[in-house]
């Protein structure tokens, strides 16, 4: 039906409210009648909800669709101008009903003869609308009575075509038409010069409402000239449509800024005339018709200049539609829908031609970048243009530019001239003993004898015996640039490849032993070596890529690519093509046999965003990239029959979380794991018509921040280690991963699980320790079948009958007599008070009490206390609980008053009895806000009175108390300094430290009155100390120095000191000062020259202060991998 066209069009233009359309849609669905859009139109126009001239364009849109010929649509143009007509379509006899206006009128329907014609006229408040009759030839004239009824319209009938005289019409021809408008002019010409200034301006409008805009404006200019001064409200209404006469006419042309350039000539010499209010609503649907017309033909143009144009343009008509002369708000919100979609239209033809400009100057840039052969400015700049314009990704030109760079990343791969060297030597010394400490337990797995399992702890390489857990044999490889030991073969003598990041080598050792068979200096840092058969490859963060054989170290091909690397090369079966990652970019194919570039395939990641190797697998080639912290895709691209020719297959597969360990293969399926825990199993079929690859399986994200995952499978089984072990069950056939269980909550696992026959092992830090736990374990349980805690640091070490106490962190004691010398390890404790599982275990910095007594304070937990004393017959090292309940030491403790003082964060400072962990008096409490932690320094006591201890805490205090059954204040003062720590006293001077605009500053107080007595300005920042040593202090800065310093503050002497800090002071051997550093070096220092008379360097990480033994003073030196190394005391002088 029409009539509801019409309304559909009246409310997407928002000519209306929405309460009119409403109220038109009811009474048309409640009616019976058929009602046409001419009368809707017309009722519109005559209650000044639609002007004249935008009913007529709205019925000319709607009726142009039915006629086939252009002259039938101009006579529909013509019927429609006139608002009275019927639906063409109406049947004889058919009721038609008029419409009601907002004002809820009721509309009736008049019934006609099939001869008779009805105009239907609308009137205002109580007018009944009378329909009179009339024959076929004349028109029935609505008549407005009085009365007393709502307002009614009447409805005319459309007559039935009969054949009548004019049906002959045609036969006259043109010589009739011309003789007709000779008259029809003459006769208009007539009237015009006779008739009044209404008449004139009636005609004027009644051309005008008909769209005949030239000759209505003829009769506007005609009117004004005339009349202009004597009708001055009819005069401004011919003004201002002199103006929209000409912008409409405008409104049809090919350009559409024509109308655009007329609006803006003609209508601010009419915007203040009195008529404007009244065309005001017209003229706004046409200005925004006009920006439409506009925005579309910008959106079609092809040049960014003529798009640049056209935008100008709408610019201009967007401001002409913010001004309130031309466009009312009240137009401005019933067009809100078109006026925001042109401002959608203007910003996405701006984004265009801004994308354009881009482009055009990114092809340039790119093109001047490849003719000097520089690929990553040009790779870059292409970057930046994709990531504001990604929808150019496949642009041609770009295209292009970057196959020329790929070629040119190809040209540039050059064979290297210089290899490796290839030594046999072992670089370790055999004259250096070392005693490894372990902690087995566990009844074993018999079935995996003669089977050896690797595992990378913190710095070492540890070998282990499959059934037992046994300690084979240990080798520190270093922090940086070290990587997972590989093994190559099942069989321990086909021996296993380590990653020496402290010598930069890659070396194979055999699997049982530990002996060296070859080494290869690669000279910098490399990523984890590949073994394919009996060829190892690796790539070097400067791009180089080698390949070695495994039995014989011998380097078979080198080359050197354009680029850095980060991660090692993905391999294809039978080593026939090599995948490597450049840092950025590309991706290079090599010939695995020689080194020649086969290919240079331009991937696009960014710097360090590909973390695993490239992955081959039935024809494809799956290359993972970390978009950002949160996110990662795998790039899927298939490849030829010979390893190469590669092309996008599909979409990349979206992962939640970064992937940092390598996927796995099983048969036909890649299985992918997240930072986060998430899993995809993907499946290849190579037959698939469409996408080969699809996600067969899913395990969602489980982590909700960044988490070191890694995970083993075995058929139907899955494991996935972090913070914890998981294990599921692979359901291929329902494509789920189901959850089975979970154990080790809060360990940090370190390395991934392994499977070796039906036996799982895995490696973890237990929670609150620094050591490591590796475990074999039933996989389908968990349970275990055996446990090694290794690389627990040594606490301390001390003399006792028949060998050395050592005491580890996890309060472990070992006895290390001469089969542990001669083994080299020692494989239990002999007393383990920290118990096997237990956790949040670091006694740390043993201090003695008693001659006999030493006590170690829980680091992680201050309420244990482990007490060692060799005396007693049994439990030579007990754990006593203090009892502080949640409360947590700030500071070290000291021993004072036959007790053990403790100073706690909620203020309190307590004397414990060590024995048994009670109270010795009163605590020392000073008043602080009860919410408010408190951070103690150091608790120093008095060199003449050891019962007198002073002590500072964070809040601006300094305290002087007595020990003894009641802890009690002698003198307290403020301190607006802030200390960086640690104090120590001579005689009677306090020492300590803090923070100045340069350096740090040395301060002195006096130790009673706790008065400032000087200060000493540093020569940098304080590392280590104050720490008294005889009578005087030691303090180490960060300009490499060590400096002695008298009571008074000043320098005794200032030696240079190897990077690192003293893990304890000085102990005094043989008339020397002997210091252990942490980073692994130890020093036998003159005390009163300062001079350093002899310098061992372990190159491993030290933990405690060494111990003589025997009469020669062999050094025992404890290592905080749970290692004791052997040595002579230093000599020699300072190394180089």
């Amino acid at each position: 039906m029409l009539a509801n066209e019409l309304i559909d069009l009246l409310e997407r233009r928002g000519l209306l409210d929405q309460e009119i359309i409403e109220a038109l849609r009811d009474q048309l669905a409640q009616s019976g009648a058929k009602v046409t859009p001419e009368a809707v139109a017309k009722l519109l126009v005559d209650n000044k909800h639609l002007t004249r001239f935008q009913a007529t364009k709205l019925i000319g849109e709607l009726r142009s669709g039915e006629y086939e010929s252009e002259a039938d649509a101009v006579q529909a143009n013509e019927l429609a101008d006139d608002l009275d007509l019927l639906d063409d379509n109406a049947d004889d006899g058919e009721e038609v009903m008029a419409v009601l206006d907002e004002d809820d009128d009721v509309a009736e329907a008049i019934a006609i003869d099939d001869d008779e014609v009805a105009e239907a006229v609308m009137v205002e408040d109580d007018d009944v609308a009378v329909a009179v009759a009339v024959d076929d030839d004349e028109i029935a004239e609505a008549v407005a009575v009085d009365g007393s009824g709502p307002n009614k319209t009447t409805a005319r009938r459309k007559p039935q075509p009969e054949k009548n005289i004019w049906d002959s019409f045609k036969i006259y021809g043109v010589a009739g038409i011309i003789l007709m408008l000779i008259v029809s002019g003459f006769g208009l010409w007539w009237v015009i010069s006779g008739q009044d200034a209404g008449d004139f301006i009636k005609n004027a409008d009644s051309l005008y409402d008909s769209t005949s805009y030239a000759e209505a404006r003829e009769q506007y200019e005609s009117f004004v000239n005339s009349y202009g001064t004597t009708d001055p409200i009819n005069a401004s209404k011919a003004r201002v449509r002199i103006a929209t006469t000409r912008i409409y006419e405008a409104v049809g042309n090919a350009d559409p800024t024509d109308a655009l350039t007329v609006a803006k000539a003609e209508l601010p010499a009419v915007q203040e005339e009195q008529f404007m209010a009244d065309e005001r609503p017209a003229l706004a649907d046409t200005l925004v018709a006009v920006g439409e017309n506009i925005a579309d033909k910008a959106e079609d143009a092809e040049q960014t200049e003529e798009k640049k144009t056209f935008l100008a343009g709408l610019d201009d008509l967007i401001a002409m539609t913010q001004n309130a002369k031309f466009v009312t708000s009240v137009s401005r919100q019933s067009l809100a829908t078109r006026l925001t979609e042109l401002d959608e239209s203007r910003a996405r033809i701006n984004r265009t031609i801004n994308r354009n400009i881009r482009l055009d100057e990114t092809v340039a840039a790119m093109t001047k970048f490849l003719e000097g052969r520089e690929t990553k400015p040009a790779y870059d700049i292409r970057k930046s243009l994709l990531r504001d314009y990604p929808e150019l990704e496949e642009n041609e030109s770009l295209q292009t530019l970057i196959e020329q760079a790929s070629g040119i990343q190809q040209e540039l791969v050059e064979s290297l001239s210089t290899l490796p060297e290839l030594l046999t030597s072992d670089p370790l010394s055999s004259d250096q003993k070392t005693i490894v400490l372990t902690n087995r337990v566990g009844p074993g797995v018999p079935g995996l004898a003669g089977r050896v399992v690797y595992f990378q702890v913190r710095g070492s390489v540890l070998a282990f015996a499959a059934d037992t857990g046994q300690n084979l044999w240990r080798r520190f490889v270093g922090y940086r640039n070290s990587h997972l030991p590989t093994p190559l073969g099942e069989r321990p003598e086909e021996g296993v490849l380590l990653s020496d990041g402290a010598r930069s080598e890659v070396q194979r050792l055999s699997g049982d032993t530990g002996e060296m068979k070859w080494r290869s200096v690669i000279g910098e840092a490399f990523n984890p070596p590949q073994v394919e058969g009996e060829n190892v490859f690796l790539s070097t963060n400067s791009g180089r890529v080698l390949a070695l054989d495994s039995f014989s170290g011998e380097v078979q091909w080198g080359v050197q690519l354009p680029q850095e690397t980060q991660v090692p090369p993905g391999v294809l079966d039978r080593s026939t093509r090599l995948y490597q990652v450049g840092n950025h970019s590309n991706l290079y194919v090599l010939d695995g046999k020689t080194g020649k570039a086969i290919e240079s395939y331009y991937l696009g990641h960014t710097e360090g965003s590909v973390r695993v190797s490239p992955v081959a697998l039935l024809g494809h080639l799956f290359v993972v990239e970390n978009i950002d912290p949160k996110n990662s895709r795998i790039h899927v691209l298939r490849m030829n029959e010979s390893g190469d020719g590669l092309v996008r297959a599909q979409a990349p597969i979206l992962l939640t979380g970064n992937v940092i360990t390598p996927p796995k293969q099983q048969r036909r399926r890649l299985i992918v794991l997240t930072d986060r825990g998430q899993v995809k199993v993907l499946d290849i079929e190579p037959t698939a018509e469409n996408e080969q690859v699809t996600v067969m399986a899913e395990q969602v994200a489980s982590y909700e921040s960044p988490t070191a995952t890694q995970m083993e499978v075995d058929q139907t089984q899955m494991w996935v280690t972090g913070t914890r072990v998981n294990r599921y069950e692979l359901q291929m056939s329902t494509g789920r991963i189901v959850f089975s269980w979970t154990k080790h909550a809060g360990d940090s696992f370190i390395a991934p699980p392994k499977m070796l026959d039906d036996i799982l092992f895995h490696a973890r830090i237990l929670k609150g320790t620094k050591g490591v736990r590796v475990t074999a374990v039933d996989p389908t349980t968990g349970d275990m079948r055996w446990q090694n805690d290794v690389g627990v640091p040594v606490s301390m070490l001390t003399p006792t009958k028949g060998g050395v106490h050592a005491i580890t962190s996890q309060a472990g004691l070992y006895m290390l007599d001469g089969e542990a010398y001669r083994e080299g390890i020692s494989g239990t404790p002999i007393e383990n008070p920290g118990g096997q599982d237990s956790s949040t275990l670091r006694f740390e910095n043993p201090f003695k009490v008693t001659d006999d007594v030493t006590l170690l304070l829980n680091k992680e937990d201050s309420g244990q206390l482990a007490v060692y004393n060799p005396t007693r017959r049994s439990e030579t090292l007990r754990i006593i609980k203090l009892n502080i309940g949640l409360a947590k030491a700030t500071a070290p403790p000291i021993a004072t008053a036959g007790g053990l003082m403790l100073a706690l964060n909620n203020g309190r400072i307590l004397l414990k009895n060590f024995q048994t962990g009670v109270n010795l008096g009163s605590p020392f409490q000073p008043s602080a806000p009860p919410e408010a932690d408190i951070d103690w320094y150091d608790l120093v006591p008095l060199p003449n009175d050891p019962e007198q201890i002073v002590l500072g805490d964070d809040r601006g205090k300094l305290f002087r108390i007595r020990a003894g059954d009641q802890l009690r204040a002698l003198t307290e003062v403020d301190n607006p300094i802030k200390f960086l720590g640690t104090m120590t006293a001579i005689d009677d001077t306090l020492f300590a430290t803090t923070g100045g605009p340069a350096a740090d500053v040395l301060l002195r107080y006096d130790i009673n009155k706790l008065t400032e007595t000087g200060r000493t300005t540093l020569e940098g920042r304080v590392l280590w100390g104050p720490v008294r040593m005889d009578q005087n202090i030691l303090i180490q800065t960060d300009d490499g120095k060590l400096r002695a310093m008298d009571a008074k503050g000043e320098a005794v002497w200032t030696l240079d000191i190897p990077p690192g800090v003293p893990v304890a002071p000085p102990t005094m051997i043989a008339g020397q000062w002997v210091m252990a550093g942490e980073p692994g070096w130890l020093l036998a220092i003159d005390p009163a020259t300062g001079k350093i008379t002899g310098q061992i360097d372990f190159g491993e990480p030290l933990s405690a202060a060494p111990l003589p033994v025997g009469a020669n003073n062999r050094l025992f030196v404890p290592g905080s991998e749970g290692v004791i190394y052997i040595t002579d005391l230093p000599t020699g002088g300072a190394s180089e």
